[in-house]
């Protein structure tokens, strides 16, 4: 089977489907998405969510409507632990907020990163956790100046003079090569770059509420694409172990419930905690957050 492969960052990836699909062009395969929101912005059945038939009992419902859900990837906070060799230099969010990590917070702009604009949404999603690890933390309820917690703590974030960097590479070499603590948003399949060398950096792990805030990656087909079984044939063969080691073996965690990792490194990650999108308060509060953002980031 000979796959041709088109790489288009989503923000352009669902705009061109919507065109494609209401021109009559349906050149459409087989997609693989990481925002399950963004099916909300395609046209009604021009694409499918199509599971194996030896798959389907064992991938949990929610996993399987309105597409299939196949890999789930972390995102959440990474040290040197050269400089913290106890474990991480924070163990609440609300942490990094104080003055002890003024200027020494590096997060990617999510204007660029669609993944950590999730990340803030999931975050400011949880208000209600928010505010009460901060009372646990601090011994005394949170003062709003925001409507909720979440929103507070974006607030209080952006006013402790974060780092703001264009990719992923950046907040790493800024963690490994740094002289004094920082932390870094970042994915946890980075780790995969620490493993080879190229990096030293490390996930927290045990931080309040939560460690890390999940995303997905989906795979649908075109609804009227060339060749069905073809597509079909592809989203089998890359579940298997063999096909799917290119995900799964670089930090991405499959949503199959009997899955474990092959690889060694990738077993700490399963012992992360993390909070799911709300893909309805995504597409409700999403562009709020992001607004948000533009008011208070340095």
């Amino acid at each position: 089977m000979r796959v041709e492969e088109v790489y288009i960052a989503q923000s352009d990836l669902i705009p061109r489907l919507e065109r494609e699909w209401r021109a009559g062009v349906w050149n459409v395969g087989v997609i693989n998405l990481s925002r399950p929101e963004s099916y909300a912005f395609l046209p009604e059945g021009s694409l499918i969510s199509y599971v194996p038939p030896e798959y389907r009992d064992k991938y949990p419902q929610e996993y399987q409507e309105p597409v299939f859900y196949t890999a789930r990837t972390l995102r959440g906070w990474i040290y040197n632990p050269d400089l913290s060799p106890d474990g991480p230099p924070f163990q609440s969010l609300w942490d990094l907020t104080t003055e002890k990590f003024r200027g020494k917070i590096v997060l990617e702009d999510p204007l660029n990163s669609s993944d950590l604009e999730l990340q803030l949404i999931t975050i400011v999603a949880n208000a209600d956790a928010l505010a009460a690890d901060y009372e646990a933390r601090f011994g005394e309820p949170l003062k709003l100046r925001e409507k909720n917690a979440g929103y507070e703590w974006l607030r209080r974030l952006l006013e402790n003079q974060p780092r703001i960097t264009r990719s992923w590479r950046e907040n790493m070499e800024i963690v490994t090569n740094s002289k004094e603590i920082v932390v870094a948003d970042a994915q946890t399949i980075r780790m995969a770059n620490v493993v080879d060398g190229t990096y030293n950096a490390m996930v927290a792990k045990g931080i309040t509420p939560v460690d890390t805030q999940a995303g997905y990656r989906w795979y649908a087909i075109g609804a009227f694409n060339k060749s069905p079984n073809a597509a079909k044939l592809f989203i089998k063969t890359m579940l298997t172990e063999e096909a799917g080691a290119v995900f799964y073996e670089q930090g991405f965690l499959s949503t199959d419930p009997e899955w474990r990792p092959t690889v060694e490194w990738m077993e700490m990650l399963l012992d992360l905690t993390y909070w799911d999108p709300d893909p309805e308060f995504v597409l409700e509060h999403g562009p709020e957050v992001i607004d948000f953002w533009l008011m208070y980031a340095p």
